[in-house]
């Protein structure tokens, strides 16, 4: 019995291709959400909005001035699309169901951006809101 586990610690590494990114705890990151989200647009607060969604779910419909930056991107993909470390950058993909906002806040927040935001609720709540989108 102590044999398996041991065996099945030893190899389990190598059978995790299509597993999920793995994060540090230490990154950290804020959420905000929609009503707040809402009101930071509509008051001009200079922020820059991410859709983090990946290729295959992409529709190119987006949150107003949001830019598509997959959080599959190479890190000269991701610091070329976004302004500087200290700028506000709030990431979003469809819902709380989805995984990839919260990739792309964990990747931010390690290459040192400090003013992250998570959306959790994500576009299909603006959508439910009845909030504005644009195709990209």
């Amino acid at each position: 019995m102590y044999y398996l586990v041991a065996l099945s610690l030893f190899v389990a590494p190598f059978f995790a291709v299509n597993a999920a990114p793995t994060t540090k705890e230490s990154h950290s990151y804020s959420e905000i959400h929609t009503k707040e989200l809402k009101t930071w647009i509509d008051q001009g607060k200079s922020i820059t909005l991410i859709d983090s969604r990946s290729k295959p779910y992409f529709d190119k419909n987006v949150i107003p001035n949001a830019k598509w930056v997959s959080y599959e991107v190479t890190d000269k993909e991701l610091n070329d699309a976004l302004p500087s470390k200290d700028a506000t950058i709030v990431v979003y993909c469809w819902s709380v169901n989805c995984p990839a906002s919260k990739y792309m806040a964990d990747r931010l927040t390690a290459a040192g951006y400090k003013n992250v935001y998570k959306y959790p609720e994500g576009l299909y709540e603006w959508i439910q809101n009845k909030y504005p989108t644009q195709k990209l």
